[in-house]
């Protein structure tokens, strides 16, 4: 068998999740709206996150109640 060299190490949406410490709704949501590359249709895709999928999803905008804590502090 001969090895792409080229190819990139992907990851799964759980494993980005978990990385990223946030549900896994929260990352097929965002893969979904930026077009991150996916197998299956339906229910039944399986995203595929390369290095800069996983980068650009650190730094995305993250919408919420979040000023109400740093208000508090």
């Amino acid at each position: 068998m001969e090895e792409k060299k080229n190819e990139e190490k992907r990851y799964s949406t759980k494993a980005v999740a978990v990385m990223c410490k946030c549900h896994g709704r929260t990352v097929r949501k965002w893969a979904e709206q930026n077009g991150v590359y996916f197998t299956g249709e339906g229910r039944r895709k399986d995203y595929h996150f390369s290095e800069a999928d996983i980068e650009a999803f650190k730094v995305r905008p993250k919408p919420g109640r979040r000023w109400q804590a740093e208000e508090k502090s």
